[in-house]
């Protein structure tokens, strides 16, 4: 070693790069972030009408079919979806301000329009349960149907009105001062309105009945009138089923009221309120759960098994973040997922009697719309702005990776109103996500 020569530390440097970290996500298809010799055996920068399902081949992919041989225009549909009812199954079509059923088949004919008291150009959805499936459009009152071809008014508005109130000789009444109301009945349904807030008051003499005349209501799904009552000389605070009977003809119908045997009948409902404007609905826990149409944070839900009572206080504010609003809502087991437009909140119930509203910590992004979300087996995908994400319950998985500078230039260069509009479709048997 030449003499005055010393060995000296020397700090360790490496040229400074991003971390690359394999993402696995689409199985195949498109891929725009790889040069062409780069590309795997199942994937392609431009692929229009042909499938890579298998490697190595070029197979062309099946076509669409007309459904039907009707042209409704060249507009876009407004909404439609497959129903399930307890006992029929059909399909419904919302396009230009009407409601379609088209059969099976593929006809449809100008006589399939069901319904036509809908918004022209507003989204329209079809959320359903076992007994009867509603058309929403974010505008107008909810309609419904059982399964048949006639639509009425989802819910039934109270009387704005009072009975008349005259005693009779025959009957066990005694001789005390009644109160009496009424509420409207759809007996298809089971469902009855708001009991009158105009109560009629009648003091017996003696021992006897009493005679009411009803007003009816202008409704014509409304076949029955129940009657309640309060004996107010006993003391009774509350008013109870008393009896009920048929709408008759005329303007009024009759009934009358011969025992006072009602103290352990049911209350007068109070909170049978009908739906108002909403937008879209989820079905959950038994109950009905609809967004607002004016309030963005907003979510309604209805009395339990009752689909058409939505009581007035029966609301959520999800707590979003810089005036988010609620765009999607999907139902997985215990969980009710709330979508905003940048975050999700869950809706945990193990009854239907107790929610608690969590926000995901786990999730990177919400949804675009209403339909950019679909539940497959074993998540929910969502499409945002940020990308398209599945959902676990706990975390969410990015899986537009390789298609990422085109889902970019889309949400870039396309309006918000027309992003609102994508829609996710799974496809059971070819096990393919399908973004439109």
């Amino acid at each position: 070693m030449a003499k005055g020569a010393q060995i000296k530390t020397r700090v360790p440097r490496a040229t400074p790069a991003y971390q690359v970290i394999e993402i696995s996500d689409l199985s195949g298809g498109l891929d725009l972030r790889r040069s062409p010799t780069l590309l795997g055996p199942d994937r392609a920068r431009v692929l229009r009408n042909y499938s890579l399902g298998s490697p190595g081949e070029l197979v062309v992919r099946p076509g669409y079919t007309a459904f039907s041989a009707t042209d409704l225009g060249s507009t876009r549909a407004q909404g439609a979806r497959r129903v399930y009812l307890g006992s029929t199954q059909f399909t419904l079509l919302a396009w230009g301000g009407q409601v379609y059923r088209p059969t099976d088949g593929g006809s449809l004919p100008s006589t399939a329009i069901e319904y036509s008291t809908i918004s022209e150009s507003n989204d329209v959805f079809f959320p359903y349960d076992r007994t009867l499936v509603a058309v929403m459009d974010g505008a107008n009152r909810p309609r419904k149907s059982t399964g048949d071809t006639t639509w009425t008014r989802m819910g039934l508005d109270a009387s704005t009105g009072r009975s008349s109130a005259s005693s009779l000789s025959s009957g066990s009444l005694s001789a005390s001062e009644f109160e009496f109301s009424f509420t409207y009945k759809d007996r298809g349904t089971g469902h009855e309105s708001n009991v009158s807030t105009l109560v009629s008051t009648r003091t017996m003499g003696a021992t006897g009945a009493m005679h009411l005349e009803i007003p009816n209501s202008s409704d014509g799904q409304t076949d029955a009138i129940v009657v309640y009552a309060r004996n107010k000389t006993a003391g009774e605070t509350v008013l109870r089923k008393a009896t009920s009977g048929g709408v008759q003809g005329g303007a009024s119908s009759t009934i009358r009221v011969e025992s006072s045997a009602w103290s352990a009948n049911d209350e007068a409902p109070t909170n049978h309120n009908p739906p108002e404007d909403y937008k879209f609905a989820a079905v959950w826990k038994n109950r009905w759960w609809a967004a607002d149409a004016d309030v963005g944070n907003r979510l309604h839900f209805t009395e339990i098994f009752q689909p058409q009572s939505w009581p007035t206080l029966f609301y959520i504010n999800i707590p979003f973040e810089r005036g988010d609003s609620i765009t999607a809502l999907v139902a997985q087991g215990d969980t009710l997922l709330v979508f905003g437009q940048s975050k999700v909140f869950l809706i945990i119930g193990q009854t239907s009697l107790d929610f608690e509203v969590r926000p995901s910590a786990g999730a990177q992004a919400g949804a675009l719309g209403p339909r950019a979300v679909s539940a497959i087996e074993n998540g929910v995908i969502h499409a945002a702005a940020e990308g398209v994400f599945i959902f676990d319950g706990a975390t969410d998985k990015y899986l537009t990776h390789d298609i990422e500078p085109g889902w970019r230039d889309l949400v870039r260069n396309s309006p918000s109103s027309a992003l609102a509009l994508i829609d996710v479709v799974y496809h059971f048997p070819y096990k393919e996500l399908r973004i439109s």
